[in-house]
């Protein structure tokens, strides 16, 4: 049964690769014959398949390819492609297999993937996860980690870009977290929302708490932001010495 999962996982990421391979942001043409460049964007597609199997939406695939295409690669960006090209991933719609728990699953990075990763995460500072089992967003760092999310709600808050209704941006490696301006403040399994004015309470919320907190604490965040929280923010205080990439599976199973 293992064996069978594993070849699932790898057909679904082939599939993803040849999409990224039609892509092709750069236009060295991968897809041509003999191509010395065949294998270019294959480190992407491990970045990909986890939102696929999340259920994200074009416009958050189309994100995820507009910072490859962008930050990651240095091309110029070019949202069309990007959205026609997230639509067509979003066809492939893969379900993640279910795997045994001592199972090495997700598989390990590629090592320019996984120093990709590694970078990301400890730029962003902390870790996250989505618990939908638990209505929970997990974020674990250090009390300086955490400080890292309130600043970064600090800015969104504050910049004029994200002013009107729907303006959203992502966070972190795998690009699921989002901050989105809305009309009303919550916290579901897509995003966390609301006003400026909203999103500039909860970094201080936020703030306040993790400021107070002793390494071991737990601190939730929800009912305090909004009684239309669905979901819940749950901050774990490490210690100082807390790696943010060292919590994610894809890089312990490396």
């Amino acid at each position: 049964m293992r064996q069978v999962l594993r070849r699932r996982f790898d057909a679904d990421l082939e599939l993803v690769k040849a999409l990224l391979r039609r892509w092709d942001p750069i236009g060295v043409q991968p897809d041509a014959v003999a191509s010395p460049c065949r294998y270019e964007y294959d480190a992407y597609a491990p970045q990909l398949l986890p939102l696929l199997y999340s259920g994200a939406s074009v416009r958050q695939v189309a994100d995820r390819l507009e910072h490859i295409r962008t930050a990651m690669i240095g091309m110029a960006a070019c949202r069309a492609s990007d959205e026609r090209f997230a639509a067509e991933l979003i066809q492939l719609r893969p379900t993640q297999p279910v795997f045994a728990a001592d199972d090495a699953f997700p598989p390990p990075l590629s090592p320019k993937a996984a120093e990709m990763t590694r970078r990301e995460w400890r730029e962003l500072g902390f870790f996250y996860n989505r618990d939908d089992l638990g209505k929970q967003w997990q974020i674990i760092g250090s009390r300086a980690g955490l400080l890292r999310l309130a600043d970064l709600l600090e800015k969104y808050s504050s910049n004029s870009s994200f002013a009107v209704s729907s303006d959203h941006q992502h966070y972190g490696p795998h690009m699921y977290l989002e901050i989105m301006t809305w009309d009303k403040a919550g916290i579901d399994a897509h995003a966390i929302f609301g006003t400026q004015k909203d999103i500039a309470r909860l970094a201080n919320v936020i703030r306040s708490g993790v400021e107070r907190a002793r390494v071991g604490d737990v601190l939730i965040v929800g009912s305090d932001y909004s009684d239309q929280c669905k979901y819940n923010i749950a901050l774990s205080v490490d210690d100082d010495r807390f790696d943010p990439s060292s919590a994610d599976p894809q890089l312990a199973a490396g």
